[in-house]
């Protein structure tokens, strides 16, 4: 990435805030607050007292904050600063950055020959910028050698040593060799601030101790520390010492969410900004950064691997960061802020009444971004700490939808356990079949939502029913005062099988009723095939009766069934009923319709007649005349027969 992308990057919402004067009030969702009184009309009105050309001013710097972000936006291209697992001299490189726990090669910062006969050998390696919680024995070839002080035992006792430090600031002393100083190394070269060795090597004259020449060495390092709000006292809900800017009281861990928070506010030495974004605390939207941390540890993923503050640019380091997370970062409101693959609740409904203008929806994934086998590549330690390609994990679901295996390799730089590279993956592919663009040009009051809500669409006109998405960009139109909103569709489902809890693989996302709102299939109540009953008039009724003489008749699913004789009493007169037949129970029960929708609408029953009491005085309310033909005289069409006797 540029120079000019990275430093856009990281400090859009400073450049929005000193623009417009509010950009902290929109971060906040003040904007969104009902305007004073006092509040200016016509082509200035706006809200809080700003007007609508400033806002406009700061949509189109979100505008090219976006623009920014959609050249940035993909995979991260990963570490371009050469092997971490290799001892390497290159002045190029930068200053390496330890995150988590892993293998270091270091990099060589001095080399010097000395002694009697030039017999010594010491190389300074710089591991990571410090302080660091551990650097582990040294390993030779990949193999832990015994130490004695400084001294290297074993079979190299006597042609090795090394000493070492962890990264304070400031040192309290200078890495030494067995002799003390040697040319171009003294006791003013303390290193601070850099976890470092000094190894140093005798020559061999017979060739048994180094019989390949220089052995390749390495440390097994427990990198940087980093700030946790949930211990601090002074972020809402936290509780402990740890504070922002003061790495004295920093914790260790491997919490990606974490690693990126810190790595955006900077690694500060003496006043002086070493690595990282460099962000003030009011430029970084941390309750996110607090959930996500959450979800990272609740999954159990970890960041882990080597950075380097040169040869990558710091914008790409947090994008490394952030994707062993599941997670992306991105400004809104003139802030840093997240968004992270996890689980959510829809916090709120987007209907017709609420949009403003055209809705966009893609009716599917483009073919081409949609995979249906993935192959992640990890760094992993039972293979030397070398990154390597798992098992490509396919779904046959989509292999046999999409009329074969269209595979992808996604590499994850930051990842050094098998199963979380897997559930990336299997994320990264699945979010890649999702409905992505989804455009609804909201009224002003959805300034509220943020990237990483999720939300409910509801409109049917834009087939989107009672969807779920997650927003992924807010866009503020000052001149209309309005909201556009960018969208990703959201299947609840995909959560569970990416994270390994269910065996089949959701359906990929289309614009037909999603599974969590099915299409109801369930049947109405049975009825009766006229012609099939054994009886042409078996129900009857008087004022206060409805009678039902044994009969057999054919439901419409083609069942047999044998009906019991049975009388209703105590009924209201002039009154509509409806016999219905519980299958299950054998029973009868005579409802009026009003009261008889539900049964009506099960499958649980048989409706056998609607039947209507008579008057006092023997009359039956009155009824249109069926049309000639109807039901054979009427019954089929509502006629009445209770006149009519019951056949036996």
């Amino acid at each position: 990435m540029s120079k000019t992308l990275r430093t856009a990057a990281f400090v859009i919402g400073a450049v929005a805030l000193v623009a417009s004067g509010v950009g902290a009030a929109a971060g906040a969702g003040l904007i969104g607050a009902t305007a004073g009184a006092g509040a200016a009309a016509g082509a200035t009105a706006g809200f809080l007292g700003v007007s609508a050309a400033t806002l406009t001013a700061v949509g189109a710097i979100a505008g090219a904050a976006s623009a920014v972000l959609s050249l940035a936006a993909g995979t991260p291209k990963g570490s371009i600063g050469g092997s971490a697992t290799q001892f390497k001299i290159d002045k190029d490189a930068g200053l390496p950055i330890v995150i988590g726990r892993t293998y270091s090669g270091g990099n060589v910062v001095h080399r010097q020959y000395y002694g009697s006969k030039n017999s010594l050998e010491s190389w300074v390696t710089v591991h990571s910028i410090g302080p660091v919680r551990s650097l582990g024995p040294l390993l030779i070839n990949k193999v832990a050698v015994a130490m004695n002080g400084t001294a290297i035992g074993g079979a190299y006792t006597g042609f090795m040593w090394l000493d070492q430090q962890l990264g304070a600031v400031p040192e309290g002393r200078a890495l030494a060799g067995p002799q003390g100083n040697f040319p171009g190394w003294s006791a003013a070269h303390k290193l601070s601030g850099l976890a470092a060795d000094l190894w140093t090597l005798k020559f061999d004259e017979k060739g048994k101790i180094y019989p390949n020449g220089v052995p390749q060495r390495g440390r097994m390092v427990e990198g940087v520390y980093v700030y946790d709000p949930r211990l601090d006292s002074t972020y809402p809900g936290g509780s402990g010492a740890c504070r922002l800017g003061n790495e004295e009281t920093y914790v260790w861990s491997e919490c990606p969410a974490l690693h990126a928070l810190t790595w955006a506010f900077g690694r500060i030495q003496n006043g002086v900004l070493v690595a990282g974004g460099g962000m003030k605390i009011g430029g970084i939207d941390i309750a996110p950064f607090v959930d996500w941390a959450n979800v990272c540890d609740a999954n159990g993923w970890k960041a882990g691997g080597i950075v380097y503050t040169n040869s990558d640019n710091s914008w790409d380091i947090l994008k490394m960061i952030a994707q062993a997370g599941g997670g992306e970062v991105m400004p809104v409101g003139a802030q840093l802020s997240c968004t992270y693959t996890a689980p959510r609740v829809s916090i709120g409904t987007i209907t017709a009444e609420d949009i403003t203008g055209d809705v966009d929806v893609p009716g599917t994934a483009s073919r081409r971004l949609r995979r249906n086998t993935v192959i992640p590549r990890v760094r992993l330690e039972t293979h030397g700490w070398e990154e390597v390609p798992l098992d490509a994990i396919a779904i046959p679901a989509y292999v046999t939808v999409d009329g074969g295996s269209r595979p992808t390799e996604l590499t994850f730089p930051l990842v050094q356990q098998v199963d979380q590279g897997a559930q990336l993956g299997l994320y990264a592919m699945w979010n890649g079949r999702e409905l992505d663009g989804i455009v609804l040009p909201a009224k002003v009051y959805a300034i509220g939502y943020r990237p990483g809500d999720c939300l409910t669409v509801d409109i049917p006109e834009a087939s989107l029913n009672a969807r779920d998405v997650v927003v992924r960009n807010r866009e503020i139109e000052g001149s209309t005062m309005g909201v556009t909103l960018t969208c990703r569709s959201e299947t609840f489902a995909k959560h569970a099988f990416c994270l390994g809890k269910t065996g089949n693989a959701p359906p990929t996302p289309d614009l037909s009723v999603p599974p969590a709102y099915p299409i109801e299939t369930t049947r109405a109540a049975y009825q009766i095939l006229e012609a099939t009953q054994s009886v042409a008039y078996p129900v009857t009724s008087t004022s206060t009766t409805v009678s039902v003489a044994a009969f057999e008749g054919t439901i419409d699913d083609g069942r047999r069934l044998s009906f019991p004789s049975y009388q209703a009493t105590g009924l209201a007169e002039s009154t509509t009923y409806i016999v219905l037949w519980n299958i299950a129970a054998a029973s009868y029960s005579v409802p009026t319709v009003a009261n008889a929708y539900a049964q009506i609408a099960s499958p649980e029953y048989v409706i056998v007649r609607y039947i209507s009491t008579s008057a006092a005085d023997g009359t039956y309310p009155s009824q249109p005349t069926a049309p000639g033909g109807d039901g054979g005289g009427g019954y089929g069409g509502g006629g009445r027969y209770n006149q009519n006797e019951a056949i036996p």
